[in-house]
C-alpha cells in the first residue's frame, strides 16, 4: 500500500518521474492497486449520485438494487483492461511514421464502430446484430495484430501507467464532488473541462518519458484509445449484452 501512494503522489506531482517508476518490478501491483481504489470511490460515489442537479436527464439509480448495480460494477474492469489494450495499441501505432498520417488512419479506425452504430440505428441502412458482429469483427483484426506485435514490457510498463493514472481521476472526482456540493454547474463544467486537460498532460508528460513519443504523439494516442473504450458501452447495448438503464449509468458517471 506504501509504495502504491507513492506511486500515486508521483503521478499527481512529477508525471516523468512516474513514468520512470513503471518501469520498477512491483510497479503494476501498484498501479493494480491505485486503480482498485480508485474504482470503489468511483461506483460509491456514482450510487450517492451527486451530480443529479446538473443533469434533468440523467439515471435516477435510487431506485435500482445490489444486481444492477453489480451489473454496473463488472463495466468498471471491463472498460478499463480495453483502455489499457487499446493504449498499448495505439502507442504502438503512433510511434514513428509520418504523424498526419497515422493520425488520420488512427482517427478513422477509430471512428468505424461509432460509424457501424449508427448503420445499425438508421431506418435506411438497416444493419441486423448480424452484420454489425461481423463488421466489428473485421475492424478488430488489425487492432489484433498491433497487439500481437507489442512486446511484454509494453504491456506491462505502459499498463503500469495507465493503471496509475487513476490517482489522477481520483483528485478529479474529488474536485467534482466540491462543485458537485456547491451546486454550481459553471463550476461543475469547468472542473471537468481542467481535469481532462490535466488528464492528456500527466498522460503525454509520462508517455514522452516511458516511450520516446512526442507529445503531440503520445496525446493522440491517449485521446483515440479513450474514444473507443467511450462506445464499447454502446455498442454492447445495440448486441443486446447490457440494458439500456446499465448503459446510462455507465456513460453518464
Amino acid at each position: 500500500m506504501t509504495d502504491a501512494l507513492k506511486l500515486a503522489w508521483l503521478f499527481l506531482r512529477r508525471p516523468t518521474a512516474a513514468a520512470d517508476a513503471c518501469r520498477k518490478p512491483g510497479a503494476l501491483r501498484s498501479a493494480l492497486i491505485i486503480y482498485a481504489l480508485s474504482a470503489v470511490v468511483s461506483l460509491a460515489t456514482s450510487y450517492a449520485d451527486p451530480l443529479d442537479f446538473a443533469n434533468a436527464n440523467a439515471p435516477i439509480v435510487a431506485a435500482h438494487g445490489a444486481a444492477f448495480w453489480a451489473r454496473v460494477a463488472l463495466w468498471e474492469p471491463t472498460l478499463t483492461a480495453l483502455s489499457v489494450a487499446l493504449g498499448v495499441i495505439a502507442v504502438d501505432w503512433m510511434d514513428g511514421g509520418w504523424l498526419p498520417l497515422k493520425a488520420a488512419v488512427a482517427g478513422l479506425w477509430s471512428a468505424i464502430p461509432a460509424l457501424l452504430a449508427l448503420g445499425f440505428v438508421s431506418p435506411r441502412l438497416n444493419l441486423g446484430r448480424g452484420a454489425l458482429t461481423a463488421a466489428l469483427a473485421v475492424w478488430s483484426l488489425p487492432g489484433l495484430a498491433l497487439a500481437a506485435r507489442a512486446k511484454k514490457d509494453d504491456w506491462r510498463e505502459i499498463g503500469a501507467f495507465l493503471l496509475g493514472l487513476d490517482a489522477v481521476q481520483a483528485v478529479g472526482l474529488a474536485l467534482t464532488l466540491l462543485a458537485a456540493l456547491a451546486r454550481s454547474e459553471a463550476l461543475l463544467k469547468t472542473v471537468d473541462v481542467a481535469v481532462l486537460i490535466w488528464m492528456l498532460s500527466v498522460s503525454a508528460l509520462g508517455l514522452r518519458r516511458l516511450r520516446g513519443l512526442t507529445t503531440s504523439r503520445a496525446t493522440f494516442a491517449v485521446l483515440f484509445s479513450l474514444l473507443l473504450a467511450t462506445t464499447v458501452p454502446v455498442l454492447a447495448y445495440l448486441l443486446g449484452l447490457a440494458s439500456l438503464e446499465v448503459l446510462k449509468v455507465v456513460l453518464y458517471v
